[in-house]
């Protein structure tokens, strides 16, 4: 029989040690609250270089980019 284990909240799971030496965050500079932590890649397969990581656009950034690529895929 298993016995049920505590579940982490997302807090405790970042600050895990596992969590750390296994990479799974990542720390980006954002240009409206500084540096901040975010989930880091979840499957990494071996000689594959590794993913950049960016913070999350602000809000409109991409209000030009978006339609002109969904515009090129669509043609």
């Amino acid at each position: 029989m298993l016995r049920p284990l505590a579940i982490r909240s997302i807090d405790e799971v970042y600050a895990w040690e596992q969590t750390r030496s296994q990479g799974l965050g990542v720390e980006v500079d954002h240009p409206t609250p500084g540096r901040i932590e975010l989930p880091g890649p979840r499957l990494r397969f071996g000689g594959a270089p590794p993913r950049e990581h960016a913070a999350p656009p602000l809000p409109g950034e991409h209000d030009d980019t978006v339609p002109a690529w969904l515009d090129e895929r669509d043609a």
